[in-house]
C-alpha cells in the first residue's frame, strides 16, 4: 500500500471507469461529534463494501489533518485502509 500514492500527486489526468460507486460528500468529521464519526464508521463497515468505489466529494474532516489530530482522525484512517485492503477504491 505504500508504495500507492494519490492520483492528484501523480500528474493522473484520468481515472479508471467506475463500476459501482457510492457517493458520499462534505462529512466534515471532526473530535467534537464523535455521533458522526461514529455513523461513518458504521456505513463503512455496513453499507461500504457493497460498493466498489467510495468517492469522496468535498471535506472529509472538519480541520486541516496534521500530525496534531491525527489521533482523532486515526479510526477514520483505519476503516478507509481496510476498505481499500479489501479490493475497493477511495476516490
Amino acid at each position: 500500500m505504500a508504495d500507492k500514492k494519490i492520483p492528484v500527486l501523480t500528474g493522473l489526468t484520468s481515472v479508471d471507469p467506475l463500476s459501482n460507486p457510492i457517493v458520499i460528500s462534505d462529512l466534515d468529521l471532526v473530535g467534537s461529534k464523535p455521533k458522526t464519526i461514529m455513523a461513518f464508521l458504521r456505513f463503512m463497515k455496513s453499507h461500504a463494501p457493497r460498493y466498489t468505489e467510495l468517492v469522496i466529494l468535498g471535506n472529509l474532516f472538519s480541520y486541516w489533518t496534521g500530525d496534531d489530530t491525527m489521533k482523532e482522525a486515526a479510526p477514520i484512517v483505519a476503516q478507509l485502509k481496510h476498505y481499500v485492503s479489501t479490493g475497493h477504491r477511495v476516490i
